[in-house]
């Protein structure tokens, strides 16, 4: 009985570790992202907002649709087709998926795994990028795709 109770106690532990994940809305006036309690919100140059947790950074760069005239990109292009053109500045080559609101490219550069997302709101394009070492690519590309589930814009 002893031995019962004991292993009772541990899988009721174990189950109320892996529910104990808490996760943060950051609601900034035009983005939305929920994510886990370990990111935090940092300052960025280079990037309208920027989270980064002990091993893993989000980026996100929004661009007005009307400063992109001179890339071909306008109020008729899709996130695929500034998705295509980004990679193409930035020699990044990866096979891009278009859902209903956003599209999405993997790649990978140095030691660095990415997942690449682009939103579209009225007026801008939004890329976001999930970072990670590529040793941690297992263990963090799930995590991503659920992250980039929350995105609003």
């Amino acid at each position: 009985m002893k031995k019962f109770i004991k292993h009772l106690f541990i899988i009721c532990l174990f189950f109320n570790i892996i529910g104990c994940v808490k996760e943060v809305t950051y609601d900034e006036d035009d983005f939305k992202i929920t994510l886990s309690e370990e990111y935090k919100k940092r300052t960025g140059e280079m990037f309208n907002y920027y989270y980064q947790d002990n091993t893993n950074i989000i980026t996100v760069l929004k661009e007005e649709i009307s400063t992109l005239e001179n890339i071909n990109i306008n109020d008729n292009s899709s996130t695929e087709d500034y998705l295509k053109v980004a990679a193409e500045i930035n020699n990044k080559e990866g096979k891009i998926i278009s859902e209903s609101n956003y599209s999405y490219m993997e790649y990978e550069s140095n030691d660095y795994y990415h997942l690449a997302v682009v939103f579209k709101s009225k007026d801008s394009f939004w890329t976001i990028n999930f970072l990670c070492l590529k040793k941690d690519k297992d263990a963090n590309r799930n995590k991503f795709f659920k992250y980039m589930k929350t995105i609003e814009v």
